[in-house]
C-alpha cells in the first residue's frame, strides 16, 4: 500500500501544495517540483511562531485577570491560584523561547521569514518576568495593609472619626449621613487598633482588633447606627 505524501508548503507564502494540479503555487505563484524537495517544505515554521506567541500572551492574561479579580474582590484563593499562574507561566516562556528557536531555524531562509517578527514575539515572552515582579511587589503591599471602611448610617453628620493605630492617630472625618470613609493603614507596630467618633451629640468608642503587628493586614467595616450602636465586620 502506497504510503501518503507529507503535507508541502509553499516556501513564499506557506500555502498548502498537496494535489495540485500545476507545477505552481496557485497563492503566490512560485514555481513548484513535486519532486524536488528544495522547492517546497514539508513543514509550516510559522505554526512555530504563534505556538511561541501564545506561550507569552496566556501567563500575561492569566496573570494579570486573577490579580484585578483579587484586587476587586479580595479573594485569599486567587492567591493560590497566582502562585500556579508564576510556576506554569515560567514554564510556558521556556517552551515558548523553544518554539521560537525552532521558528527561526526553519524559517529564516524563506521569502515570509521576518525577523521584527521574531523580535515581537521575543519581547513579549520576556515581558512576562518583569510584569510578574511588578504584580508580586504589588499583591504584596496590599496583602499587608490595613483596610478600614466607615459608614455612617446615622441621620447626622459624623464630624469627627479618630483611627488610633499603634504609632499614629488618623483624622477620617467629617463623614457626611449616610456616606463612607475609607483609609489604608500600614501597620508598623505592635498594639491595638480603635477609634473614637463623634457626631455632636453623642460619642462612638470601639475596638477594631485587639492585637495588631508589624504588617498585618485585612479589613474591617466600621458601621454606626441611630442607636449608637458600632456593628464591626473583619475580612481577611
Amino acid at each position: 500500500m502506497p504510503q501518503p505524501h507529507p503535507t508541502r508548503y509553499c516556501l513564499k507564502c506557506g500555502y498548502t501544495l498537496n494535489y495540485l494540479t500545476t507545477n505552481a503555487c496557485p497563492e503566490c505563484g512560485r514555481a513548484i517540483d513535486p519532486a524536488d524537495p528544495a522547492t517546497y517544505r514539508t513543514t509550516d515554521f510559522m505554526r512555530w511562531y504563534w505556538a511561541a506567541l501564545f506561550c507569552g500572551a496566556a501567563p500575561l492574561v492569566v496573570g494579570v485577570s486573577i490579580f484585578l479579580t483579587w484586587v476587586v474582590f479580595g479573594w485569599n484563593q486567587l492567591m493560590a491560584a497566582g502562585m500556579f499562574t508564576i510556576l506554569g507561566g515560567t514554564a510556558l516562556v521556556i517552551a515558548g523561547a523553544i518554539f521560537l528557536t525552532v521558528h527561526v531555524n526553519q524559517g529564516r531562509l524563506t521569502e515570509r521569514f521576518r525577523w521584527n517578527r521574531v523580535y515581537a514575539a521575543a519581547a513579549l515572552l520576556l515581558v512576562n518576568f518583569p510584569l510578574a515582579v511588578v504584580i508580586a511587589v504589588m499583591a504584596v503591599s496590599i496583602y499587608t495593609r490595613y483596610v478600614v471602611t466607615v459608614h455612617n448610617a446615622t441621620s447626622s453628620e459624623i464630624t469627627s472619626f479618630i483611627l488610633d493605630a499603634p504609632g499614629e492617630r488618623i483624622e477620617l472625618g467629617p463623614i457626611r449621613s449616610g456616606g463612607r470613609a475609607r483609609r489604608l493603614i500600614a501597620i508598623k507596630h505592635d498594639g491595638q487598633l480603635t477609634f473614637e467618633a463623634t457626631d455632636g451629640r453623642q460619642v462612638f468608642q470601639g475596638t477594631i482588633e485587639g492585637y495588631v503587628t508589624n504588617n498585618w493586614g485585612g479589613h474591617s467595616h466600621v458601621k454606626i447606627t441611630d442607636t449608637g450602636q458600632v456593628e464591626i465586620t473583619k475580612r481577611r
